[in-house]
């Protein structure tokens, strides 16, 4: 994981520049390209394995952990969806 891949993670969040070295710090590097498929369109654990390299079972612990601290919201229609939440509403929360 590189600090580019942070820098996109920070624009996708809408993370204040001052905030910016904190993500390093809040995120996990295994976290960052799950956060960031998310923040491309909403998805269900079903279609991330998809997406990334990962077992659903890897990928719903992941989800889970983001959505308890805060980084996920999630939507149910028929099946639940998730994507990401505004920096501002992940330090607010």
């Amino acid at each position: 994981m590189c600090l580019d891949d942070y820098r996109r993670l920070a624009k996708a969040l809408k993370t204040p520049p001052v905030f910016t070295d904190v993500l390093p710090l809040i995120v996990k590097p295994n976290e960052v390209e799950l956060l960031l498929k998310l923040s491309e369109k909403e998805q269900s654990i079903s279609q991330l394995p998809k997406l990334l390299a990962l077992s659903q079972k890897t990928l719903e612990s992941k989800v889970t952990s983001l959505f308890v601290r805060g980084f996920l919201k999630k939507k149910k229609d028929g099946e639940v969806y998730y994507s990401i939440k505004p920096f501002q509403s992940i330090v607010n929360s």
